[in-house]
């Protein structure tokens, strides 16, 4: 059986594609995984735990307010929990619930505005 002219232009659309999306997902700063050189100090992780809390608190608020999510935000989810829990590890579950106490405000001062926005309609 003798190859067909078509099957090395196959192979170029793959590559080529493989291509645009390397250089879609760099433009959109897709996490590739960690810089092996670099080691963050603990601030700088406690700081990253704010980061993706902020991101597990935004997703989890879509799902709430529209019942669903899509696929890209349930995969952002579970990277969100993960970097946490790699976070976690390195500087222990108090930095990870500080992190989500910051993002929170406090029940007396969510409900005071609560009451605040009920009055003024």
């Amino acid at each position: 059986m003798e190859e067909t002219a078509c099957l090395p232009d196959v192979r170029a659309m793959v590559r080529a594609a493989r291509e645009r999306l390397a250089a879609m997902l760099a433009a959109r700063n897709v996490p590739e995984g960690p810089v092996a050189a670099y080691l963050p100090s603990q601030h700088e992780l406690t700081v990253l735990a704010g980061h993706w809390a902020k991101q597990v608190l935004d997703i989890e608020e879509q799902w709430h307010t529209s019942g669903t999510l899509g696929s890209a935000e349930n995969r952002w989810h579970g990277y969100a929990l993960d970097r946490l829990g790699q976070i976690a590890e390195r500087v222990g579950e108090e930095a990870i619930r500080t992190a989500f106490a910051k993002l929170s405000p406090p029940p007396v001062i969510g409900a005071a505005i609560g009451a605040t926005i009920a009055e003024t309609g």
